[in-house]
């Protein structure tokens, strides 16, 4: 959060307009028969020239295996037939590696198995204290097209495939 605050302090285009910590879940969704909740790291949005974009964030730290992760993006991926729908999930993982692997079984996440643009993954080296505004720039890696992509990019993230 202080990186993400700074690197919009940074510029007079954006702002960071929420920031939320859910202590409990915010929303429940149907995967395969069962009830899963919906509790992100944190949950946010940036608002540049009157437009919101909201982010579910989730902080990896490697210690979730592949198949609970996945679930994880699967749940997130029923929320967008809700009201909910207008976001993407972003994933910081502790390592390089790690942020591959998690995009690699994210393609499975959609029920094409095609991979989506509505989550991106990066590694939690690609910014610091230092430089914060590198948040904003494109360091984030996407399934959908394996290209790399900005937080500010597109009018409406959560629609993309």
């Amino acid at each position: 959060r202080a990186c993400l605050t700074l690197a919009c302090n940074q510029r007079d285009d954006i702002s960071l307009t929420r920031w939320l910590i859910p202590e409990q879940r915010l929303a429940k969704v149907n995967l395969s028969g069962h009830q899963v909740p919906v509790i992100p790291d944190a949950f946010f949005s940036l608002s540049r020239h009157g437009y919101s974009v909201y982010f579910f964030l989730e902080a990896d730290r490697g210690t979730m295996s592949q198949g609970r992760f996945l679930r994880k993006l699967q749940a997130y991926w029923q929320l967008r037939q809700t009201p909910f729908e207008g976001f993407r999930v972003l994933t910081v993982a502790s390592s390089a590696t790690r942020a591959a692997n998690l995009l690699h079984a994210s393609r499975q996440a959609d029920p094409n198995q095609t991979g989506s643009l509505m989550f991106y993954f990066c590694c939690e080296s690609a910014y610091s204290l230092e430089n914060p505004s590198s948040l904003l720039t494109p360091i984030w890696r996407s399934p959908g097209d394996g290209n790399w992509h900005s937080l500010l990019e597109g009018k409406s993230p959560g629609s993309s495939r």
